[in-house]
């Protein structure tokens, strides 16, 4: 399709079904394998009336809570996928496949909004801090964060149903377990070290660092703070 609006020259017709000419529309809602799966996912979504998608998903959004509208989008999503797998790749979804990608993929997505939460997040990271120091069992560890609240709960007797709370509660069992662990609040303009080494992270995952490729700011707020 966008192809064609800069000219070159192709097959204008669906290549899913091989019956109507291909746009936007009839890929994500009319072509016959995008029917069925709007069918299963929710039979009271209409997918008869030809009109531009954008009117059709604001049509189906309206007044929809956030999961449905959530649904919604990633099975457009979904198909759009199974579409360019078959084009690019000639592999072939049915329906059933290009659903359960759908709710594999928003469980992904919403599984990591949840990661993302910043208290959560340092929970995680003091959780796999103590799993380090079960190795290190000649030493003893020092653990600073610069998060009160997470601290306050780990030394708290505190119940939590919530995955924080889960992983809290992790966290305590492995304080218990080990007798190597000093466990601190640190307020983040003394740890600043810690703060640039998390915020690069991101740009870098799955990288392990060494003096001489750790990035530039992190080795100076090092070099500054071994000199006070």
């Amino acid at each position: 399709m966008l192809l064609q609006t800069k000219h070159v020259q192709i097959d204008n017709i669906c290549l899913v079904c091989h019956e109507e000419a291909e746009s936007v529309f009839h890929s994500l809602v009319q072509c016959k394998a995008a029917t069925l799966c709007w069918q299963i996912h929710n039979p009271n979504i209409s997918t008869n009336e030809t009109m531009e998608f954008a009117e059709w998903l604001e049509r189906n959004l309206s007044g929809q809570p956030k999961q449905a509208t959530a649904k919604i989008i990633t099975l457009c999503w979904s198909i759009w996928r199974a579409r360019n797998d078959l084009v690019w790749s000639n592999k072939s979804w049915n329906s059933m496949k290009i659903i359960a990608k759908a709710w594999e993929y928003l469980s992904q997505w919403t599984t990591a909004q949840e990661v993302m939460n910043p208290t959560l997040t340092e929970a995680l990271a003091i959780k796999e801090v103590l799993s380090w120091a079960k190795e290190w069992t000649e030493k003893t560890t020092t653990t600073e964060s610069d998060c009160l609240v997470v601290i306050q709960l780990i030394r708290s007797a505190t119940s939590l149903r919530s995955r924080l709370g889960k992983v809290i509660m992790e966290c305590r069992t492995l304080v218990r377990e080990l007798n190597n662990v000093r466990l601190y609040f640190i307020k983040r303009f003394a740890n600043m070290s810690a703060h640039e080494l998390a915020h690069v992270s991101r740009m870098y995952p799955d990288r392990v660092f060494d003096w001489g490729s750790i990035p530039v700011n992190v080795q100076s707020c090092i070099s500054n703070e071994s000199l006070e």
